[in-house]
């Protein structure tokens, strides 16, 4: 099968990788910056909002995800689905409350650690989901991190040098 074929038949989970890549590490640049920086409240909660959008995004995605693509590396195993997705919306709920908090001057580090707390067992789901159960999931959920780190910190750097 051709490397356009098999990207094609799994654009689905790069979709999710790419948005919830993005939320949770969006996410984790402000809960820092919040706690340990004197960045702006504009910033932090125009931030946090694309963060909460991007997890919405991320779990409307993941509901659409296929159970089993021919072919495929991935070997999606469903029983972690539903905690996969229930970590995605809490994430987006807490990232969204996080956005009050930020414009009404709080810092709520519980309701921040919770959020990212949130935001990696999803991460930490589709790792073992996908990545064959652990401890075959480790490399992958290293990875999940790594790529989670990448593009949330870089969009909050290209947010912050527009601002």
């Amino acid at each position: 099968m051709p490397a356009e074929e098999r990207i094609a038949e799994n654009l689905a989970y790069i979709n999710w990788t790419v948005l919830t890549g993005l939320a949770v590490g969006a996410f984790a640049a402000v809960l820092l910056g919040r706690l340990r920086t004197d960045a702006t409240r504009g910033f932090l909660a125009f931030t946090a909002l694309c963060a909460g959008l991007f997890g919405i995004l991320a779990y409307l995605s993941d509901s659409a995800l296929p159970s089993a693509v021919p072919g495929s590396a991935i070997v999606s195993d469903p029983a972690f689905d539903a905690p996969r997705r229930a970590a995605l919306a809490i994430f987006a709920v807490v990232a969204l409350a996080y956005v009050v908090v930020i414009a009404r001057r709080g810092r709520a580090p519980a309701l921040g650690l919770t959020g990212l707390g949130a935001g990696i067992a999803a991460l930490l789901a589709g790792a073992l989901g996908w990545g064959g159960g652990f401890p075959a999931a480790v490399p992958l959920f290293l990875q999940l991190l790594v790529l989670t780190a990448a593009t949330g910190g870089v969009f909050a750097a290209m947010i912050l040098g527009h601002w």
